[in-house]
């Protein structure tokens, strides 16, 4: 309907503009889309702050959870030390860091493509996606996790044949880039991405181990030890480094693996395997039907596919691979990954029949209806 130029210079900015507005729309509320640990992550905030001290991190009596500092010191900065309370000075830096996201998506895919077009599309789709709108403006640790982790693969990526230049160098700034990750939600994050650079080299090795080892290995022991040196600044800092190695190190994190009933528990219960292989396509939400067309296309021609969109579905299967393994497995863990699955969506979404798209309008046009009765009924209610 519209000539590319157009597209490229008025259409996408506009949309691109409305989204933002809708991210922005009532953002400070009560009711917006989020899960339940925002209310305590914003009750250690405010305690921390009255205490004067950046750590060791306050909680209420009963409620001890050590956590990583760096969102609760987001929140202290961005609120003046709670002199400041606002939901909207709590919430503006994780929005912020949203945005950022998307712009990193719009760089990436319109790195790889040479189009413009196809870099708002990538923005604009990571934006869509349910997982971002739910996680991606409360006070909440998902998405600076998700940048920090992301930027280390979008760089290499992007610069694939610089990184090869720059040798240790670019690997120790992937370190510091993995850290800050770290420091926001944990020190598990090395496996995952230090696996998904393990395949990714190896692939680009054609499996050659011995070509991996004398040439990449030292790469990913870099990136890998670095991060976990940033980490270590925490505890090493923190007044009371045994609540972070007894709380966090090993009850929060090392508790997860294994387990009684492990075995059991891949087919059944709350942390049913199924749940995280799935998880792709809950983030994508009302994009589930077009990402699964994306992925049906990967497969049938995963021969022809550029080294970029290898590396996007690597990066991807990495965190499915990791965060099969553990008893306890969430849905977003695989958070990280939505930047990747924008990318790809982005790169395919000129060749995704219209049908695809299509199908997700009835549970959307069923979801509004349903929304309709519920307001009539309780409008109706408060009138009589």
């Amino acid at each position: 309907m519209f000539g590319s130029r157009f597209r490229t210079r008025v259409w996408w900015p506009a949309v691109l503009a409305l989204a933002i507005f809708a991210y922005l729309y009532h953002f400070d509320g009560f009711y917006i889309p989020r899960i339940g640990d925002e209310s305590p992550y914003i009750q250690i905030v405010k305690l921390t702050a009255e205490s004067g001290q950046w750590l060791p991190l306050r909680t209420a009596p009963g409620l001890e959870n050590t956590k990583p500092p760096f969102l609760f010191w987001l929140g202290m900065v961005s609120t003046n030390w709670a002199q400041n309370w606002t939901l909207l000075r709590l919430r503006m830096p994780i929005v912020g860091i949203t945005f950022l996201t998307a712009g990193l998506i719009f760089w990436l895919a319109h790195r790889v493509t040479g189009d413009r077009e196809c870099g708002y599309l990538g923005a604009l789709t990571f934006l869509g996606f349910r997982s971002t709108f739910q996680y991606g403006r409360p006070f909440l640790t998902n998405l600076p996790e998700t940048l920090f982790v992301f930027l280390p693969f979008a760089l290499y990526v992007g610069f694939r044949k610089r990184a090869e230049k720059w040798k240790l160098g670019f690997w120790v700034i992937q370190g510091l880039l993995l850290g800050i990750a770290c420091l926001f939600k944990s020190f598990m994050l090395v496996v995952p991405v230090g696996f998904g650079f393990a395949w990714l080299f190896l692939f680009k090795r054609r499996w050659d181990f011995v070509s991996f080892l004398r040439r990449d290995a030292i790469k990913i022991a870099t990136l890998v030890l670095v991060a976990l040196l940033v980490f270590a600044l925490w505890p090493a800092l923190d007044p009371d480094p045994g609540s972070v190695l007894r709380q966090f190190v090993l009850e929060e994190n090392m508790g997860k693996l294994g387990g009684a009933g492990f075995f059991s528990g891949l087919v059944t219960g709350q942390y049913a395997l199924y749940r995280i292989w799935l998880a792709p396509f809950a983030s994508a939400g009302l994009l589930a039907l077009p990402l699964l067309f994306v992925l049906a296309r990967a497969w049938r021609g995963r021969k022809e596919l550029s080294f970029e969109e290898q590396s996007l579905w690597i990066i991807t299967l990495s965190f499915l691979v990791v965060y099969s393994f553990p008893s306890q497995r969430q849905e977003n863990y695989l958070l990280p990954v939505t930047p990747a699955l924008a990318v790809l969506l982005a790169i395919h979404w000129k060749k995704i029949p219209r049908r695809w798209f299509g199908f997700f309008q009835v549970p959307l046009v069923l979801g509004l209806l349903l929304i309709y009765r519920l307001m009539f009924d309780v409008s109706q209610q408060v009138g009589g």
